[in-house]
């Protein structure tokens, strides 16, 4: 198990799951203590990788952006569940860590490290967009743009909220009065209530990434 992590290094999903408490599954991973999220970690891969019928998701990285496509393989998504979790990020301040995977599962040449560290994240905004779901159906999907802060090395996970808080409350400090960054949240959208850790199916918590 691991007490840090460093911007730019490979991790296994077993040094993932382990070292942050989290589900081993999953590309939104969310551990829930007292119905309220203690940290998260997203994971991300490029469509380089992806297999028909397996990842319909199209995720971007672009400069220190990244837009990253809601949970949910077939049919329409809704912010809900986990969803929903990322976007309580704008009032709880809880750390999201991000990792976006280097090589495909299946590549043998590529030991178990091939999560790559991106930083932390910053939940920007949500908005509804058009995809192919995994049967190759058309369907509503949502996207998530966070901004992935840097600002450290090395980052040890015993302050990692603390951490995490000081750069958003920064972060949104400079930016409060700038309209082009307001998030989109539906009318009938209310924060996350009654869900708790217990709560989680199976489904939700492998939406996207099977153990590797």
């Amino acid at each position: 198990m691991l007490d840090k992590l460093t911007i730019g290094r490979l991790y296994s999903n077993d040094d993932i799951f382990r070292s942050l408490n989290l589900s081993n599954a999953g590309g939104i991973r969310v551990r829930v203590e007292a119905d309220m999220v203690i940290r998260a970690a997203i994971l991300t891969s490029t469509a380089d990788f992806h297999v028909a019928g397996e990842n319909p998701y199209h995720d971007r990285l672009e400069g220190e952006i990244l837009t990253y496509t809601a949970a949910g393989k077939v049919g329409e998504q809704t912010l809900a569940g986990m969803n929903r979790r990322l976007i309580d990020q704008k009032e709880f301040h809880f750390p999201i860590h991000a990792f976006v995977q280097i090589a495909s599962r299946r590549d043998k040449s590529i030991g178990p490290e091939r999560w790559k560290y991106l930083g932390l994240l910053e939940y920007l905004r949500h908005y509804p967009d058009t995809q192919l779901d995994s049967a190759g159906k058309v369907r509503k999907v949502w996207l998530f743009e966070f901004r992935i802060h840097r600002d450290f090395s090395t980052l040890a996970l015993a302050l990692d909220r603390v951490i995490s808080s000081e750069i958003l409350t920064a972060s949104r400090q400079a930016a409060a009065g700038n309209s082009a960054e307001d998030d989109v949240i539906p009318d009938n959208y209310a924060p996350a209530e009654g869900f708790s850790a217990t709560s989680l199916r199976p489904t939700e918590c492998s939406q996207r990434f099977a153990c590797t």
